[in-house]
């Protein structure tokens, strides 16, 4: 049963040849915070809470323009009795509402960021089998993480609006290959989030006790994001 919880083999469970404790050997610093494998595997689950709301976020902020150019190209088709004005109108309104839902979903990540604390900005130790365990799940995740980047990579290099407009010289269909360009960042985008995250997390927990490398992969992602944001 614990094999299966924490997705780990009888061996991590049952064997103590695995792995030595370290903190054993030189001494336990009473300074040092100490974690188990449930508080590791919960610093996980809130750093991808983080990413879940992150990837909601700017998804809606990506795509809230897609109204807009939709109901833009639906004119130039003169379709439905649509009028520039109106189409623009509603169009902004779309993305002042989808801005909205978007940035409260990245103003809601500060309820994990307590959470994520201790082990992104303090010192501390593993418990005995916790950094094997972690290790474990890293060598498993990575190709996971490798087929999801280059699923990302793909989607970004992909060119729709080039490719429209050898097909056709339309302004609609111009139109609609932004909308389809811009589904397709924010797409990437959501992919890779999560992902990026959890390869992050599990990479913190092994680097116990090198603090200044855990501040400075929190620090890359956060200036990544911001950069992101004031180029959107």
């Amino acid at each position: 049963m614990l094999t299966e919880i924490f997705d780990v083999s009888t061996d991590y469970l049952l064997k103590d040849n695995v792995q030595t404790s370290e903190s054993v050997s030189r001494g336990l610093d009473i300074s040092t915070m100490q974690f188990s494998l449930e508080q590791a595997m919960k610093y996980v689950e809130n750093k991808m809470n983080i990413s879940q709301l992150v990837a909601k976020g700017v998804f809606l902020c990506v795509g809230s323009a897609m109204p807009l150019f939709a109901l833009l190209a639906i004119v130039k088709t003169h379709k439905l009795n649509l009028t520039s004005n109106v189409a623009k109108a509603v169009g902004v309104i779309f993305i002042l509402v989808m801005i909205f839902i978007g940035v409260s979903f990245l103003i809601r990540t500060n309820q994990h960021e307590s959470d994520v604390v201790p082990i992104e900005n303090e010192e501390f130790e593993l418990a005995y089998g916790v950094h094997s365990v972690f290790k474990e799940k890293l060598q498993k995740y990575r190709s996971t993480y490798n087929l999801r980047l280059s699923v990302s990579i793909f989607i970004f290099i992909f060119i729709p609006l080039m490719i429209g407009s050898m097909l056709s010289d339309s302004s609609a269909v111009a139109l609609m290959m932004l909308n389809v360009l811009l589904l397709m960042i924010a797409t990437g985008i959501y992919i890779l989030t999560p992902v990026s995250t959890k390869y992050e997390a599990y990479n913190n927990i092994l680097k116990e006790g090198c603090l200044e490398a855990r501040k400075v992969n929190a620090l890359s992602a956060r200036r990544n994001l911001r950069h992101f944001i004031c180029l959107y």
